[in-house]
């Protein structure tokens, strides 16, 4: 018989409860998700000791190892890996990683849930962070997020190097389609000439030519000076 996702005793209601635990603990973070479940609702037992503290900026996030492991590529090469010191230790400091992005980035891999991102650098950092942390799941919501709701002419070559570099494949397919459309605008700023200078991997290329001749031709010329 199939379950209900978020019912009471469901996983997914337990795992939430499980992260507002954990979230609960750590000073000025406030106590999990907005909406969420109090720190002991849905476990219907004492919540058990974490294992795992990380540490970024100062600030400390309490986790349980078996989760990240099964939730993320970083965390679980580094935990399963004895030939990595953080496997035997139980505070892990994080020192590239932004204490923001790193607690939007844990609250999804317990729950699910995307943070209400506030603005384009939000969402850019974290983006990033999930390519590092290797969460397909959260990548793809911070892709399609810049893509619907910050994608511009304006800002489509940075938006287009970062999904290229980190794997934004949604946020990647719509700035190459934008710049394909645009490129008359697009070639003369400096922000291109500094795509340029600094180079783009050859695959990148392959698919920049791709999208302005096929702009072209939906614009009905004949051919386009690159």
């Amino acid at each position: 018989m199939a379950g209900f996702a978020g019912a009471e005793g469901s996983l997914r209601a337990d795992l939430a409860a499980l992260w507002a635990s954990r979230r609960a603990s750590a000073p000025g973070l406030g106590a999990g998700p907005s909406g969420g479940p109090s720190a002991n609702s849905g476990l219907g037992r004492g919540v058990p000791a974490p294992d795992l503290v990380l540490l970024s900026e100062g600030q400390r996030f309490e986790a349980d190892r078996a989760i990240l492991a099964s939730r993320s590529a970083f965390f679980g090469a580094m935990l399963a890996n004895r030939q990595f010191k953080e496997a035997e230790q139980r505070e892990v400091e994080l020192p590239d990683m932004p204490a923001r992005a790193l607690q939007s980035a844990l609250r999804f891999m317990y729950t699910d849930e995307c943070p209400d991102l506030q603005n384009c650098d939000e969402a850019e950092e974290l983006l990033a962070l999930a390519s590092k942390l290797g969460v397909p799941g959260l990548l793809c919501l911070c892709s399609d997020y810049l893509r619907d709701s910050w994608l511009t002419v304006d800002n489509v070559v940075g938006l287009l190097r970062l999904a290229d570099q980190h794997g934004g494949k949604s946020l990647r397919t719509e700035a190459l389609a934008v710049v394909g459309a645009n490129f008359d605008q697009v070639k003369n700023m400096p922000e291109w000439e500094e795509l340029i200078q600094n180079g783009m991997n050859p695959l990148l290329i392959q698919d920049m030519l791709q999208a302005v001749q096929d702009a072209s031709i939906f614009a009905g010329r004949a051919s386009i000076k690159l």
